[in-house]
């Protein structure tokens, strides 16, 4: 049986959208120093952006809107804290600000919601 899903329209978006879903909480975790003082808390997604990145890239039915949805809390969440943090963190807030938005932008793109969609 020789499906060759990495050959379906969309797939390349998809695996971009699982990678950056599992890199955010990766990043944030090593370079937690980057995002608050050393004896404070920081944690985004955790292992929750492995099972959406799996069900990305196994056309699970909701994962995309659920991924979609949880990102868009999160991209609130970091304004609010990026603002509240002051500007000793700001490129690190800069930079994850801007790599959820890429996020939003994939999982919202058609060729996702093509990949998505295929059987």
């Amino acid at each position: 049986m020789n499906l060759k899903f990495y050959q379906q329209k969309g797939f390349k978006a998809t695996l971009c959208a699982a990678i950056i879903l599992i890199a955010i909480p990766i990043v944030t975790d090593v370079y937690k120093e980057s995002f608050v003082s050393e004896t404070g808390h920081f944690k985004i997604m955790g292992g929750l952006s492995i099972i959406l990145a799996i069900g990305l890239l196994a056309k699970w039915k909701f994962v995309r809107h659920i991924a979609g949805i949880l990102t868009g809390f999160i991209l609130f969440a970091t304004i609010f804290m990026a603002f509240a943090m002051g500007l000793n963190y700001a490129m690190a807030y800069t930079a994850l600000f801007i790599t959820l938005i890429v996020l939003l932008v994939l999982l919202n793109s058609k060729s996702v919601t093509v990949y998505m969609n295929s059987k």
